[in-house]
């Protein structure tokens, strides 16, 4: 049986009956969301938070299943260079609808997501990937395809059913019938009621499926949170029936953190505005100050002397990275230490928090108490040369 060849022709056919997830946004809620406005939804009723996005100007978006006109053309509005990819030829007429009525580029690509994706590697910064899987039967090979097209640092974004729905049939949520795991080609009863009751083949998918098969494939959770049907018995008994989830692709930062040192420490001004977001914000604890990347790069660049230094430790972050580095003057003379904590965009810095402080000796009043000893009993350079 191609259930998919069934489900496509049933999307169809609901997004021409007026079905919710196939009415594709106004005008008016295009113009909001580029003015800032704007929510996207992976789940009934709870929006996405805007930090799981981050910075979206210039990022490579894929909405996978996506199709419908609600979730791409936001991003779109808000700056993001889409891709949609959905099986439905009316969900993605909604999609060329809202791109030619707004006038904003989009790919569109009609295929089937429990095939490989007909992208390369590492194409894309983020996937967005809406409540669809449970019209799939394996999951697993869908989160894997979602690692090899996403780019180290980028983040897939996904909207799953938790399986409660599939305990119920139709309506009614006062009874339960059904067993898990709910899947049709195994069951022909379970077949049975979901074409009386016009709701396409379906499966249920389980935790260990759906959050482990994204461990498994590679990706580091980072986030969730559930949601409600949004109406009915469960919804309002406050009952979860979704769940949302951030996932990252583990970046590749401490090659990119090395590379970032070796050119603070060259000074190099060609080099150092790429290691940055457009919006970058660098911040000096220790001397109140704040800065923007180009700041940054010229009060770099135009302070005096030749310098070196050693990155003595890197520990990474669930956004990204800390630093221990110690700066010495290539000709001798004071040093410093300074801890670091970049927030990384994908692979490039959004973030970057330092504290610097002088190398000297211990003072007076704790070398009188006689309290501690000296970690090194000379100066050498520590830590590995950058």
């Amino acid at each position: 049986m191609n259930y998919q060849k069934i489900n496509a022709e049933m999307i169809d056919r609901w997004v021409k009956e007026g079905w919710e997830w196939g009415k594709p946004v106004d005008h008016k809620t295009f113009e909001k969301a580029r003015n800032g406005d704007w929510d996207v939804l992976l789940t009934p009723t709870v929006p996405v938070p805007h930090a799981w996005f981050g910075a979206l100007k210039g990022k490579r978006v894929l909405g996978l299943a996506s199709g419908g006109g609600q979730q791409m053309p936001v991003l779109a509005a808000c700056g993001a260079i889409c891709t949609v990819l959905d099986y439905s030829d009316a969900q993605l007429n909604s999609e060329r609808l809202v791109s030619e009525r707004e006038g904003y580029p989009i790919e569109i690509v009609k295929a089937d997501m429990t095939k490989p994706l007909p992208f390369s590697d590492e194409t894309f910064d983020l996937i967005v990937h809406p409540v669809s899987n449970c019209y799939v039967e394996a999951v697993e090979p869908i989160f894997s395809e979602c690692f090899r097209v996403l780019k180290a640092g980028g983040a897939l974004l996904a909207g799953l059913d938790n399986g409660i729905n599939f305990l119920f049939e139709g309506d009614d949520e006062t009874h339960i019938v059904n067993s898990l795991p709910f899947n049709p080609l195994r069951n022909p009863a379970q077949m049975a009621q979901l074409l009386q009751n016009d709701d396409g083949v379906q499966f249920s998918h389980t935790l260990n499926e759906q959050l482990g098969g994204q461990l498994r494939a590679g990706f580091r959770l980072v986030d969730l949170y559930e949601d409600t049907n949004g109406e009915g018995r469960l919804h309002a008994l406050g009952i979860p029936s979704f769940v949302a989830t951030r996932a990252i692709k583990p970046p590749q930062q401490e090659a990119r953190v090395r590379a970032f040192w070796r050119a603070v420490l060259d000074q190099d001004r060609e080099a150092l505005p790429a290691f940055f977001t457009p919006d970058a914000q660098i911040f000096w604890h220790c001397t109140n100050e704040r800065f923007t990347a180009d700041d940054f790069v010229r009060v770099n660049c135009d302070y005096p002397g030749d310098w070196d230094g050693a990155i003595e430790r890197i520990e990474q972050t669930e956004s990204g990275c800390v630093t221990v580095v110690r700066v010495y003057p290539k000709g001798g003379g004071a040093s410093f230490h300074v801890t670091s904590f970049f927030t990384f965009d994908v692979d490039r810095i959004a973030r970057l928090s330092e504290y610097w402080a002088d190398d000297a000796a211990a003072p007076d009043w704790r070398i009188a108490m006689r309290l501690g000893r000296p970690i090194h009993t000379s100066n050498p350079i520590h830590g590995r040369q950058l």
